[in-house]
């Protein structure tokens, strides 16, 4: 639908861009060629161009309308790449301290004036302003400075500062935009660092959507499709931004997606702003960081009460109120029916069996298969002590046990430790099997793809945990079980762009190694 509505609408020419995950571009080019034929045979002249870095755009930067439809199919892990960033430092005058007399001083907004702190304290020259952190943000006890400090130091840095150091404001007012943690070089700078030993191996890091948003002229997207949409919806995200950089300076834009909700109503507010931002802040009347209002409108929210605050809550009409501090809302799944008519105007809905298309029949089964009780005993052990350690309060095992409780039934004859600050001692799963024990997983696995070979079918094994393992155990087990068949194995180093095209040329039982 997407190749179709790029011939509606540019049949004379034009450039489409596509973002698309990264296994889905050799798909996009595929069905470009079924749908608009190939060769002489297709039904206009157009162009399929892959994009797998900055460079390949800078081929067309300078071409005009020469009636061509040029489809330009990008990842949307390319589309994010960017150069190299730095961190910066606020030394702006934000903040004015004023002197009200010989021991207090007082903190004011430089742009709104508002009071942010009175400190009673005495000064020598100037209020302190400044504290100093570590490059990852956490402050350091005991590091005060004054800005004329601050100053002095980015001005000679060998001035009683020994080794590189980072500030930050003990104050800010709401009123002003906070100044970002880290500047983005300029495109000048990132060039000339090219040779320079400290960016070797990121040249080609200059952002496929930053390039086109700063260097291209406006207007070179006629027509942007963002494939798998839903995958865009991060406020603060690599990906996200880079979408909104093509959106901006494209003409006509179309999100596709099977999944448009995931059940939160925040999940829409960054693709709605992105895609259509004329729409949010004035039909709407929202900001971009109006987030917790369109919750508010179209989502759900619940509020945690602490059981030592609990006191401090009264049943009104059924309902529990609190005066004084709550914590902090969290948003839950749900989707006020209104959402839906906001998004009609733009927004086109189809069933399956509006398509045009047959699906092949197809079924699912989950099939149960008891652990080996050479493990098991082990294997329990080690998941309750992680269980009761959660209930105890310590949240930083639960992925951890998310990870294990599945790994360990594949691998059981892998060891297996975790430790937490709350749990210094730490929890051990020592295996009572070794490499060459065979699950009853690996039973069942051998029995189902037997009856489906009997059956002249293709299978394909699809892995998980292969960082732990996996793949090569299922390669030795399969390939000694089925000797008379050729059993590959397609690992992680084939990129995902390449994986189909993999299988198609290696046809046997294939081992995909996901």
């Amino acid at each position: 639908m997407g190749i179709s509505l790029s011939y509606s609408l540019l049949k004379n020419g034009g450039n489409v861009f596509i973002m698309s995950p990264s296994h889905l571009v050799p798909k996009w080019a595929s069905e470009i060629e079924v749908t608009l034929g190939k060769s002489n045979e297709a039904i206009l002249n157009y162009e399929i161009v892959i994009v797998r870095n900055f460079k390949t755009i800078i081929d067309y930067q300078n071409d005009s309308k020469d009636g061509i439809l040029r489809f330009f199919i990008c990842s949307k892990e390319v589309a994010k790449l960017s150069y190299p960033r730095e961190k910066i430092i606020d030394t702006t005058e934000s903040i004015k301290a004023k002197k009200i007399n010989s021991s207090l001083w007082r903190f004011c907004c430089s742009q709104c004036g508002k009071v942010l702190e009175e400190v009673s304290n005495s000064f020598c020259s100037e209020p302190i302003n400044y504290i100093e952190v570590d490059e990852y943000g956490e402050e350091l006890k005991n590091t005060h400075f004054t800005l004329k400090e601050v100053k002095k130091y980015f001005k000679n840095k060998e001035a009683g500062f020994v080794t590189r150091r980072f500030f930050k404001q003990l104050h800010k007012c709401n009123c002003r935009n906070v100044v970002p943690e880290l500047k983005q070089t300029s495109f000048k700078e990132w060039y000339a660092g090219i040779k320079k030993p400290s960016l070797k191996g990121v040249a080609m890091r200059y952002g496929v959507a930053e390039f086109i948003k700063k260097r291209l002229k406006n207007g070179f997207i006629d027509f942007l499709i963002l494939d798998e949409i839903h995958e865009l919806k991060g406020g603060d995200t690599a990906q996200g931004t880079a979408f909104g950089m093509l959106a901006s300076c494209s003409s006509k834009i179309v999100g596709l997606t099977g999944t448009l909700l995931n059940g939160y109503a925040s999940s829409l507010f960054y693709i709605l702003y992105r895609m259509n931002p004329d729409f949010m802040k004035h039909t709407m009347g929202l900001n971009y960081e109006d987030l917790g209002i369109f919750v508010d409108r179209f989502g759900a929210a619940e509020k945690e009460y602490t059981k030592e605050n609990w006191e401090d809550c009264s049943v009104e009409d059924g309902v529990v109120t609190k005066r004084g501090k709550s914590k902090k809302l969290k948003e839950i799944p749900k989707i006020n029916p209104l959402l839906i008519k906001e998004l009609l105007d733009f927004t086109l809905f189809l069933r399956l069996d509006e398509m045009n298309f047959e699906l092949p029949n197809y079924a699912e089964e989950v099939i149960s298969v008891p652990a080996n009780n050479e493990f098991i005993k082990e294997y329990r052990s080690y998941i309750q002590s992680l269980v009761g350690a959660i209930i105890e309060g310590d949240k930083s095992l639960l992925g951890v046990l998310a990870n294990d409780s599945l790994s360990i039934l594949d691998l059981p004859h892998l060891a297996f430790s975790t430790k937490s600050k709350k749990n210094p001692d730490g929890f051990f799963y020592f295996p009572p099997v070794d490499s060459s024990f065979t699950t009853n997983k690996d039973l069942a696995l051998i029995k189902e793809l037997r009856e489906e070979l009997e059956q002249g079918r293709k299978c394909i094994v699809f892995a998980t945990f292969t960082n732990l393992g996996v793949s090569e155990k299922l390669e030795n087990l399969l390939s000694a079980e089925f000797s008379d068949y050729v059993v590959r194995a397609l690992n992680a180093s084939v990129s995902a762009d390449k994986r189909e095209k993999w299988i198609q040329d290696n046809p046997a039982i294939s081992l995909y190694m996901w």
